[in-house]
């Protein structure tokens, strides 16, 4: 796999099966947290339903997507 590193002229190759242990840290990482935040979200009194509505549509994006790297290890 190929990273580029943003602001350089220049990437770095990373062995597949590293990139798939990132993969598989990020997707663990994220989980809880999203729904840590899914949690505040819902028991927030501070949010109007339009800013909930956004967080919630924000964090189903977010589950789709680590769902999607999950399911590549």
């Amino acid at each position: 796999m190929t990273i580029l590193q943003p602001g350089k002229n220049q990437t770095t190759l990373i062995p597949s099966d590293e990139f798939d242990k990132l993969k598989g840290d990020l997707v663990s990482e994220l989980k809880p947290a999203v729904s840590v935040i899914r949690a505040i979200t819902s028991n927030s009194t501070r949010l109007t339903e339009k800013e909930r509505e956004v967080v919630v549509r924000s964090l189903e994006q977010v589950e789709r997507i680590l769902f999607d790297l999950e399911n590549q290890l």
